[in-house]
């Protein structure tokens, strides 16, 4: 099977703390800790993944 070549593009986003935040007790929290960001055409098909830390 030949697959054909698809056209990629460089795509650029900030994610900002309230992204990374989770709504506990009536306020946003930032965790410390390592969180894993992905990135591809689906749920199953992730070929770009990076982690990030916050201290």
């Amino acid at each position: 099977m030949i697959r054909e070549k698809r056209p990629s593009a460089r795509v650029t986003f900030t994610v900002t703390a309230q992204d990374l935040s989770t709504w506990q007790s009536g306020a946003w929290c930032l965790t410390p800790g390592l969180y894993a960001l992905s990135a591809g055409r689906s749920s199953r098909d992730l070929p770009v993944q990076r982690t990030i830390t916050l201290g």
